[in-house]
């Protein structure tokens, strides 16, 4: 079974915005720490009662990582350095989370060594390493493998199981110029209906859900998902965007933000005439704020009149653990 880790950095100053470092994108030379070290070390006092038997009260377990990085650049060992003053302040939190933001535990600075030339040459570049300990105790040690559905779904009735009308699925705003949105408990993926978008003639067909705070963090990874498809296959004529308001950006497929409001899309999918899952697991950038205001909106692009798209189980959950990715 192998599995990855993925160690954010967020540090909470007691006055002030908080700052995120991920160290795979901070660390650029290797991709990331070289070796991350976890060990859950037992809590307890022991003493012998007057027979010589030992006697223990147990208290928990207290996670132990051991973090080393290799740099080669400046702007690496500045991120590095970064962490550690932080660390060794009074006026900062540090929580670190190893699976890309699902469990944080706040950490304390145990032990920090280098910089040390790599192989014995300061040329090559310089080697770290950083000892934190959780600051709480646990009372289980927790698998390192789970269930990466996870996370709170953000997205109001994306299973468009209820509607206040046969055509207006609750939560959603239309604009149906060129044909109607439709309730339709016949053809769902899951639940008690799906949303049928009908094609009769030129113009806009969509639904949004606009002015939505996610409380997005980029400490965090999120998932969008939508399951979609059609009464005859197609083309790629179903597009999702997810908008942020504030920042006038748009989340691409590639998980990157663009500043395109007319797109790109985050989800472009083709059609087929059994349902198909379409996925997209994204981060925001550290400059966005968990109070920016979003709208996601799905959108029938095409002019076949006729077709039916059917859509279901759209979804923004949050945070989410990776496919692959441990948690701890």
């Amino acid at each position: 079974m192998g599995y990855e880790w993925q160690p954010i950095f967020r540090m909470v100053p007691d006055d002030g915005p908080e700052q995120v470092i991920v160290l795979r994108s901070s660390l650029t030379d290797v991709g990331g720490p070289g070796r991350i070290r976890l060990a859950y070390r037992p809590v307890f006092t022991r003493a012998e009662d007057v027979n010589r038997r030992l006697a223990f009260q147990r208290f928990g377990f207290r996670a132990a990582v051991g973090i080393a990085a290799e740099v080669a650049t400046m702007a690496d060992q500045a991120a590095l350095a970064t962490i550690l003053s932080r660390l060794h302040s009074d006026q900062w939190r540090i929580y670190l989370s190893l699976d890309g933001g699902v469990v944080e535990r706040e950490v304390e600075l145990a032990s920090n060594s280098g910089p040390d030339a790599i192989a014995g040459k300061v040329s090559v570049g310089a080697s770290f390493e950083l000892g934190l300990e959780a600051i709480d105790l646990i009372d289980t040690i927790p698998a390192m493998m789970t269930d990466p559905g996870g996370g709170v779904e953000l997205v109001q009735n994306g299973s468009f199981d209820h509607w206040t009308a046969a055509t207006n699925a609750q939560a959603w705003a239309e604009s149906a110029t060129g044909g109607t949105i439709n309730q339709d408990a016949a053809q769902q993926r899951t639940g008690l209906a799906c949303m049928r978008m009908d094609r009769t003639g030129a113009g806009t067909i969509l639904v949004d859900q606009d002015g939505l705070v996610l409380g997005l963090s980029a400490a965090r990874l999120a998932r969008l998902q939508v399951a979609v498809k059609g009464s005859a296959s197609s083309a790629a004529i179903l597009k999702v965007q997810l908008y942020n308001n504030t920042r006038a950006l748009t989340l691409s497929s590639t998980g990157t933000w663009e500043q395109d409001v007319s797109g790109p899309y985050a989800i472009v999918a083709p059609l087929t005439t059994s349902y198909v899952l379409h996925e997209l697991e994204f981060r925001v950038p550290t400059t966005f704020a968990k109070t920016d205001s979003y709208k996601v909106a799905v959108f029938r692009t095409d002019g076949t009149v006729g077709l039916s798209i059917y859509v279901d189980d759209l979804s923004i959950r949050y945070p989410v653990l990776g496919v692959g990715v441990a948690t701890w």
